[in-house]
């Protein structure tokens, strides 16, 4: 006689008669806010559930598992790809700084496009200057300093002392770290900017760098440091800070007469070689501290982020004032969208008319100022697209 055997089948639904039954509104309600209670905490959470939900859960985490690898390999195919494609910008930019120094012409069927000899109607411009003509200088001179200053973000940063210096400016370049383990074990990677300079009456640095050492924490880059070239600034050359001098007056201990000297901190672009740093994991900081220090690491970082993915990759359109044009074309659109309008408040009576007349030229400046705020508000999210074209968001403050 053959063995009985009893297949456990699998109920979709094991609770529905109890919970159907009188008073099971009630119980999954309990059951629904002791589930909501523990949600997110992995301590007994899923050993609590019953057994079908639980198998529900472990086939989810495969979906998960296969998620995660999937993006595991994005991550490595991404970086492959965004290496090959900075090999081969590499050149371009290397050829790009030969042209601006003056190191490389261009070939004369360049000079056969200008605007200048389609206008004049030759067949050729002439690469030669004529006899009566002044030498033309070779290369871009100020190159760099037109395209930071077209720059909406960048050129917020720009003292007149700034541009005298960033006139021997030579060439920016970017530079992406390779991903490097610290002590604690996570993956420390990044970018740096190298600025060169001519010889100058400033300093005597050829190259003034600025590093962002940089870690991801659950897919978010979070800034683990970032570092500035030391500069020293040749006597009474340095911009960012104001010297100030005055004679002492005659009291104790004081000589009449002598000059006094001090200095006071100034808003300028070379403070950006001087980032602020995070203080010791064990300082104690006010909330307001706090805040103030994260708001400055994410400036600083954005300042960075925007050489970094807009104005070296795209220096040349900034220089032109392309790249300007098209944002101005944007924010007229935003413009646009904001504005709004009523025809029907223009069926008034001829009094109303004139009225209104009245205050519309009253209201024209206002107007402007409408415009200047639109136009401030596109420039703040032009800034902060910089951040995410490098799949990059504003590094977070460690300190809590």
């Amino acid at each position: 006689m053959a063995a009985r055997v009893e297949v456990e089948e699998f109920d979709g639904n094991p609770t529905g008669s109890l919970l159907s039954g009188p008073g099971g509104a009630a119980l999954v309600g309990m059951m629904q806010d002791k589930l909501n209670s523990m949600m997110g905490k992995s301590s007994g959470f899923i050993e609590t559930l019953p057994r079908q939900m639980r198998a529900r859960i472990e086939f989810l985490r495969e979906l998960q598992d296969k998620h995660d690898d999937l993006a595991d390999e994005y991550s490595k195919e991404l970086k492959t790809l965004r290496e090959k494609y900075e090999a081969l910008y590499d050149p371009l930019y290397k050829e790009r700084n030969e042209v601006v120094l003056g190191k490389k012409e261009v070939p004369a069927e360049y000079a056969d496009r200008s605007e200048e000899a389609e206008e004049a109607g030759q067949a050729a411009a002439k690469t030669e200057p004529e006899k009566d003509e002044e030498p033309i200088a070779p290369g871009i001179p100020g190159f760099w300093l037109g395209a930071m200053r077209a720059h909406p973000l960048i050129s917020e940063h720009l003292s007149q002392k700034d541009e005298d210096i960033l006139e021997h400016l030579t060439n920016i370049e970017c530079e992406e770290l390779e991903g490097e383990e610290d002590e604690d074990g996570d993956e420390i990677a990044g970018f740096r900017l190298s600025f060169h300079f001519a010889k100058n009456p400033f300093f005597d640095h050829d190259v003034l760098t600025k590093t962002y050492h940089i870690f991801e924490e659950d897919g978010e880059p979070i800034l683990h440091k970032a570092e500035g070239t030391a500069i020293e600034w040749k006597s009474g050359k340095n911009p960012t800070v104001k010297v100030m001098k005055k004679k002492a007056k005659a009291g104790k201990g004081k000589q009449a007469g002598k000059m006094l000297t001090k200095t006071e901190a100034v808003a300028s672009f070379f403070n950006f070689f001087s980032p602020p740093q995070e203080p010791e994991e064990d300082a104690e900081m006010e909330e307001e501290e706090i805040e103030e220090l994260r708001e400055a690491l994410e400036a600083d970082f954005e300042l960075g982020a925007t050489f970094r993915s807009k104005l070296v990759p795209n220096a040349v359109r900034w220089y032109t004032g392309e790249a300007n044009e098209e944002d101005e074309d944007e924010d007229d659109e935003d413009y646009d969208d904001d504005e709004v309008g009523d025809d029907d408040e223009d069926d008034e009576d001829d009094d109303d008319d004139d009225e209104e007349d009245d205050e519309d030229e009253e209201d024209e400046p206002m107007e402007g100022q409408a415009k200047a705020k639109s136009s401030s508000k596109a420039k703040a999210q032009r800034a902060a697209q910089a951040l995410g074209d490098k799949g990059a968001k504003p590094p977070e403050c460690k300190q809590q």
